[in-house]
C-alpha cells in the first residue's frame, strides 16, 4: 500500500506543480494588466495559452542530443519537483535531502546548455555561455545558503527543516 501511495504522489506532485505554476502566471499577468488600468486576462488563459502552442506545427529537431538536451531541461525540472514536500504528500520528499534537490536543479540548465549546442546558431552559443556563467554565479552563494540551512538544522532533510520552520514560527529562524 505504501508503494501505492507513493507512486501515487509521484503522478500528482508534477500536475500539483503545473496548476500552481499557470496560477502563478495568472496572477502576474493579471497584477500587471491592473497596473496598466486593464482589465486583464481570463482565468483560463494560461490553459488557453498552452493548447495554442501545442497546436502549432510541429518543430524541425535538431539531432538526438537536442532532444536529449530538452528531455533533460524537463525532467530535471520534473525530478525536483517531485522532492518538494507539500502538505499532506511528504513520501517522496522524506527520501531526497536538500542536496539531492541542489544538483537537481543544476540539470535543467545543463540539459539547455547541450541543447544550444547542437545547434549551428551562434547566438544560441553566446546566450548559453552567458547563462552558464550566471548559473555558476548564482550557484556558489545558494550552495553556501544551502549548508548554512543545513548547519542551522542540523539536518539536509527538506521535511524536517519545514518542520522545525513551522514549530517555533518566524521568530525562531534567527538563533537557538
Amino acid at each position: 500500500m505504501m508503494a501505492l501511495g507513493l507512486l501515487l504522489e509521484l503522478l500528482l506532485m508534477p500536475l500539483i506543480a503545473f496548476l500552481a505554476g499557470m496560477g502563478m502566471v495568472l496572477m502576474m499577468r493579471r497584477i500587471a494588466a491592473k497596473l496598466q488600468r486593464r482589465v486583464g486576462p481570463p482565468l483560463l488563459q494560461p490553459l488557453y495559452d498552452i493548447v495554442k502552442l501545442h497546436s502549432k506545427a510541429t518543430q524541425v529537431s535538431h539531432g538526438l542530443i537536442h532532444d536529449i538536451g530538452i528531455i533533460m531541461a524537463v525532467g530535471g525540472y520534473i525530478a525536483a519537483e517531485t522532492l518538494l514536500p507539500v502538505p499532506g504528500m511528504e513520501g517522496i520528499a522524506a527520501k531526497g535531502g536538500i542536496i539531492t534537490l541542489v544538483y537537481l536543479m543544476m540539470i535543467p540548465s545543463l540539459g539547455l546548455a547541450l541543447g544550444v549546442g547542437q545547434c549551428a546558431n551562434p547566438n544560441g552559443s553566446i546566450g548559453i555561455a552567458r547563462a552558464l556563467t550566471a548559473m555558476l554565479a548564482y550557484d556558489i552563494p545558494f550552495v553556501i545558503v544551502i549548508f548554512g540551512v543545513a548547519y542551522h538544522f542540523g539536518t539536509t532533510n527538506l521535511v524536517e527543516v519545514i518542520a522545525a520552520q513551522q514549530a517555533g514560527g518566524m521568530a525562531s529562524w534567527g538563533g537557538d
